[in-house]
């Protein structure tokens, strides 16, 4: 969490675009696995990435 989100009890994105709610450390496991086993990517499905003001309207 990013620390001004700790200082304020905030959590704020910017309006303007995507935001990837993924951590690296993820992303990164998950593609050493499509890499390394074969067939890793075989019914892979990416996640979509939405624009904070879509998800706002879903609230």
């Amino acid at each position: 969490m990013p620390v001004a989100a700790l200082e304020t009890g905030r959590l704020v994105a910017p309006a303007d675009g995507p935001v990837s709610w993924t951590a690296h450390a993820d992303l990164a496991e998950a593609a050493a696995v499509v890499l390394a086993v074969e067939g890793g990517f075989e019914g892979a499905t990416p996640l979509p990435s939405f624009l904070l003001e879509e998800v706002a309207a879903t609230g």
